[in-house]
């Protein structure tokens, strides 16, 4: 399979390839990861959902966010973004219990993408590892493509030779349906 293969992909869960030239001066592919996830506003999403010992069911409202984590703390990747959405009080959810969905950027070998890719060029990859598909399908689907696009977008203005191929990075703005949510110094 060649790399023009993903170029033809337009799908929101198929890898995006980025690569810059070598000397560009930026501090990387996970600085772009960072200030794309600090982008992507948080929205507010209503649970109807059922209490312990109760007989009614109530609304509740999440605040659906993005978690970014580097490191470590982001193994397998270098990078690590997930979508969460985080009961009311809470905030440092129990990950495994309510994210949605989770991307993850890796730096790539030289030479690995070639020829779509310049040998010397620094590259990396940017790929969804995990989502959930719901009633209404993906959940979390207008973050997820802003965020790629957003990251897309980082890595292409660092440099006029920035290379970006694979799957949808595209933004449209009809495609965001969630309410943003209200800051305290908006109000």
């Amino acid at each position: 399979m060649t790399m023009n293969r993903w170029q033809a992909s337009e799908s929101i869960f198929a890898p995006i390839v980025a690569a810059l030239p070598p000397g560009t001066q930026w501090s990387g592919f996970g600085n772009a990861i960072i200030a794309a996830s600090e982008c992507v506003p948080d929205t507010a999403i209503a649970y109807r959902m059922k209490r312990p010992g109760t007989f009614k069911a109530v609304n509740e409202i999440r605040r659906r966010s993005l978690l970014c984590v580097t490191g470590e703390n982001a193994a397998p990747f270098s990078a690590r973004v997930s979508l969460l959405d985080r009961p009311p009080g809470r905030q440092v959810p129990n990950l495994a219990g309510i994210r949605l969905w989770e991307v993850g950027t890796t730096w790539l070998k030289k030479g690995l993408c070639t020829p779509s890719v310049p040998e010397d060029y620094d590259t990396a990859i940017l790929q969804v590892s995990k989502f959930q598909i719901t009633q209404r399908g993906l959940a979390g689907g207008p973050q997820l493509a802003l965020l790629r696009h957003l990251w897309a977008e980082a890595v292409l203005a660092a440099s006029g030779e920035a290379i970006v191929f694979g799957g949808q990075y595209h933004w449209q703005d009809n495609w965001w349906t969630e309410k943003v949510m209200e800051t305290e110094e908006a109000r």
